[in-house]
């Protein structure tokens, strides 16, 4: 849960830090079409690392370094010594953000930079460089696109334009859930689209292009930026660790990160009832409670 104290939050250079963001999509662009990418396997299913994530990491943190020389790091490509946010500022950084879309120039990956102070997040910035458009958000200040601000749609679940995630590393674990859930969201929604890039998910619905989105388990550094971006960084967010927990509309967690569940307020509330009936958030794990208030039996999953 948020922090109840009235912390003062000290000054940092939110624009330089979203500049850092969108060079390092630049490298992405410049990388595009490579042959050789030296792709390396990690731990996990279909967990891969290019010479592009280390190299695009490097960079981000020299940078981010120099912006703020007495910050931590947590990011995908770092060391266990580096995996417990500070007491003061910390990036939370994924290099790319859909690594396998980009070994496959597939053209749909983001780079994700999350500062957060005593564990909170306090600015996001999520660069999409094949789209041309940088999303950033403050706390307290609301979410932009380019500049632009930005906001969640509306509709229903039946109207709405449903992203979602796999979690394949675990797929041996939550695949069937996953399957599961998908089938009666799939069946009560307009349509389904799976992107590959959990960080580009969260902005994309933060905006309203799309209305939902949904991931059995995800890391740190996948939503530590767009879990502020979504819906402008206006209620409670706390990371501890490498654990996001949250209890408002973006949700839930109470393992690695949990199921993460992110729309309107109300599709919040649907989807929660979907995934409860289907058994799911009990079995892998959520601290968020059913808003029954807004559940609608013309929307039951």
């Amino acid at each position: 849960m948020g922090r109840k104290d009235n912390t003062t939050i000290p000054a940092f250079p939110a624009r330089a830090i979203a500049q850092a963001a969108v060079e390092a999509g630049g490298m992405i662009l410049a990388a595009d079409g490579a042959r050789d990418k030296h792709v390396t396997a990690k731990e996990g299913t279909a967990n891969f690392v290019t010479e592009y994530d280390l190299k695009i990491q490097n960079f981000l943190e020299e940078r981010l370094s120099a912006l703020i020389p007495c910050a931590t790091f947590l990011a995908e490509e770092g060391g266990e010594d580096r995996e417990k946010p500070s007491s003061g500022f910390t990036f939370v950084i994924d290099p790319i953000d859909g690594t396998a879309n980009f070994i496959r120039g597939l053209r749909n990956s983001s780079v994700s930079v999350g500062l957060l102070y005593a564990g909170e997040p306090v600015f996001g910035c999520v660069d999409l460089p094949y789209a041309g458009e940088t999303f950033t958000a403050e706390k307290g200040r609301g979410a932009f696109v380019n500049g632009k601000r930005i906001s969640v749609s509306e509709r229903r679940l039946r109207d709405s334009i449903v992203l979602f995630g796999t979690s394949p590393y675990y797929r041996e674990e939550l695949g069937e859930a996953t399957v599961g859930a998908l089938e009666r969201i799939f069946m009560n929604s307009q349509d389904v689209r799976r992107l590959g890039s959990a960080a580009q998910d969260l902005v994309l619905t933060a905006c309203g292009r799309a209305d939902a989105f949904f991931e059995l388990r995800l890391s740190p550094w996948d939503i530590a930026a767009g879990a502020l971006i979504f819906p402008g960084g206006q209620h409670d967010v706390q990371v501890s660790d490498t654990t996001i927990e949250r209890n408002v509309v973006l949700a839930a967690s109470s393992a690695s990160v949990g199921t993460v569940i992110v729309g309107s307020r109300y599709l919040h509330c649907v989807f929660a009832n979907c995934l409860i009936a289907d058994n799911t958030v009990a079995r892998h794990g959520s601290g968020t409670g059913v808003c029954a208030e807004h559940y609608n039996n013309q929307d039951q999953c």
